[in-house]
């Protein structure tokens, strides 16, 4: 069985939050790399959300 890691991102606005799959991984440790690099990027300053997230999981997992 291989395991997939996916890079998500979730933003929050006053009113909703949504997420979305950035890309696909082989492995956790490549997937905090370019977490790391998306977490870096200098952030919008007229961006319209309040929070802005990245999290790495497995594909299709959900959090207890």
């Amino acid at each position: 069985m291989v395991i997939q890691w996916v890079l998500i991102l979730s933003v929050c606005s006053h009113l909703a939050c949504v997420s979305q799959e950035i890309k696909s991984y082989q492995t956790e440790a490549i997937c905090e790399e370019s977490r790391e690099w998306y977490v870096n990027f200098p952030i919008d300053g007229n961006s319209p959300w309040k929070s802005v997230e990245y999290l790495c999981k497995i594909k299709d997992s959900e959090e207890a």
